[in-house]
């Protein structure tokens, strides 16, 4: 009987530890072991760098998808001056609304090299295994340009001055 029991244990133990992240009741994931190489030493925002931590970062173009491409949704950037961001999408037809852009649904760090923006953050597709991705962008004084893989371009994404933005990263 007490054989069982262990099984049973092992076995949850097992299964519940496989994932590699944490899920917070914000909708937010964390990787259960905080890895991110720019964590070590984070990037402090100088005076003469064009990121404006007041401002979210919105895509140019807007992202479709779903049968009949009905869902459209426009992806974004906010950025703290203690080298973290988020980033996230909201709805293409009510991006007026602060609580779609302070929902933090992908976290992560940043670094600035002249003007180039790199970008370290953590990601979970639809509750599997979460994974590190980075991301490389142009800074023009309002523009930030990333560099896409898919269409070997550049995705541009607007600086667009938001009040009631959160400005707390605590990551």
């Amino acid at each position: 009987m007490n054989c069982r029991y262990f099984f049973y244990l092992v076995l949850l133990f097992f299964f519940g530890s496989c994932y590699n992240y944490i899920e917070y009741e914000t909708g937010t994931y964390l990787p259960k072991h905080k890895k991110f190489k720019y964590q070590d030493a984070p990037y402090t925002l100088k005076s003469t760098d064009f990121i404006n931590t007041e401002a979210i970062y919105v895509s140019m173009d807007t992202f479709k998808y779903g049968d009949n491409q009905e869902y459209q949704k426009l992806h974004f950037y906010k950025f703290y001056s203690n080298g973290r961001y988020h980033e996230g999408t909201v709805n293409a037809f009510e991006n007026d609304s602060i609580k779609q852009f302070n929902k933090k649904t992908i976290l992560g760090y940043y670094r600035i090299d002249k003007d180039t923006l790199k970008l370290e953050g953590f990601f979970v597709r639809e509750k599997e295994r979460g994974d590190f991705i980075f991301g490389l962008a142009l800074i023009k004084e309002k523009e930030l340009s990333f560099i896409s893989q898919e269409n070997k371009g550049f995705v541009k994404y607007a600086s667009k001055k938001t009040k009631g933005l959160n400005q707390k990263a605590d990551w």
